[in-house]
C-alpha cells in the first residue's frame, strides 16, 4: 500500500488524496483481506488518542471523532 502524506492545504488536494486512496484499495484482491476482521488496525491521528490505545485504554475513533464532527456542524 502506498503511504499518503497528510499535507493537503486545499480541498482540491484532499479530494485528489481521497481518489488516490480509493484507487489503491480497488486493486487489492478480496482474498488478501479474507478473515482479517479481527486484526488490529492502528490509525494514527494528530489528536493523540493512539497513545491511549497503545497504553491499553479501550477507546475507539468514534469516542473522539463525534466531538470533532459536532464542532464542525
Amino acid at each position: 500500500m502506498p503511504i499518503f502524506e497528510d499535507d493537503e492545504t486545499t480541498f482540491a488536494q484532499l479530494q485528489c488524496r481521497i481518489k488516490s486512496a480509493i484507487e489503491a484499495l480497488e486493486i487489492i484482491e478480496p482474498s488478501t483481506m479474507a478473515r482479517r476482521e479481527d486484526n488490529e488496525l492502528i490509525m494514527e491521528s494528530k489528536i493523540g488518542y493512539c497513545i491511549l490505545r497503545q497504553k491499553g485504554v479501550q477507546i475507539g475513533a468514534m469516542d473522539y471523532l463525534k466531538n470533532v464532527l459536532i464542532k464542525a456542524e
